[in-house]
Order: C-alpha cells, then sequence, then structure tokens
C-alpha cells in the first residue's frame, strides 16, 4: 500500500481524517490506524475512499495494491 499517496491526495482534495470516519462510519482512531498502515482498509472502506475523492481505477490500484 502506498498510504502516502492517499494522504497527498486528502490534503489535496481537503478531506481530514473526520471526514473519512464520517464517510466509513469508523472512529477517527481507526482512520488513523488505517492511515498509518497498522489496520488494513476493507474493500468496501476502498471502494468508498474511491469514490469520495473521484480516484481512477489506477491510482485506486497504486494506493491500496501495490
Amino acid at each position: 500500500m502506498q498510504l502516502n499517496l492517499l494522504k497527498a491526495e486528502m490534503t489535496k482534495q481537503g478531506v481530514k481524517a473526520k471526514d473519512l470516519s464520517t464517510l466509513l462510519n469508523v472512529p477517527t482512531a481507526g482512520i488513523y490506524r488505517r492511515l498509518n498502515g497498522t489496520t488494513r482498509f476493507s474493500i468496501d472502506e476502498i471502494n468508498a475512499i474511491r469514490i469520495k475523492l473521484k480516484l481512477s481505477a489506477d491510482d485506486t490500484v497504486s494506493i491500496f495494491f501495490d
């Protein structure tokens, strides 16, 4: 996973961890664990983030699966 790419895209779009927390119905601490690589994102979470950030298929693969 290239979580630095996700963090960069979030910054670019002004999306905060709290926004992802609300979107994914996960406590903010859980979002930070995911962003730091301690916990993995689920497929449903990845899809919701992809839609929210309007990520291309290539970007999604680069961020979450490389």
